[in-house]
């Protein structure tokens, strides 16, 4: 048979006790905004906040395709930090700034990976993050093997 209305609430009220454990604080600040700009007491124009996201997400899409050109001109992947562990003495900072990190390659719709590359004088996790062209997760997958090895991470 079906799921019954005292099951489907029971449920219902399982995964809300799950997200409330789970969802960090960031997430929770990220649906609450997003929650605002959607809702109908927000008195800016909906689509002027899609407008400006939809090209601001373009621009960095564009900039990504410039620099990882497959004719010769461009580069096989990218190379930024990804685990800042120099605001380690910050834990909401170094929270902040790794999502930030990872942001542009999410939003130019490229594979990225963090690869762990040494520690801090603190032994704190050092990342390299290694970004490359749309369905390139070939070359970024090379990339990182060669990263591994040659760190020799514990």
């Amino acid at each position: 048979g079906g799921q019954s209305l005292a099951d489907a609430s029971s449920t219902h009220s399982a995964f809300g006790d799950c997200r409330a454990k789970l969802l960090g604080q960031r997430i929770k600040t990220r649906i609450a905004l997003g929650s605002f700009v959607l809702s109908e007491r927000n008195e800016y124009d909906k689509e002027t906040y899609f407008t400006l996201a939809a090209k601001a997400r373009r621009l960095i899409y564009d900039d990504f395709r410039k620099i990882l050109r497959e004719d010769g001109d461009g580069v096989d992947a990218l190379l930024s930090p990804y685990e800042p562990a120099f605001y380690a003495g910050n834990k909401r900072r170094l929270k902040a700034v790794a999502d930030l990190l990872s942001t542009p390659t999410n939003l130019a719709g490229s594979p990225g990976i963090s690869v762990p590359c040494g520690l801090s004088s603190d032994r704190l996790p050092i990342g390299m993050q290694v970004m490359g062209r749309r369905f390139g997760d070939d070359i970024i997958f090379k990339v990182s093997r060669v990263l591994e090895a040659k760190a020799q991470f514990p």
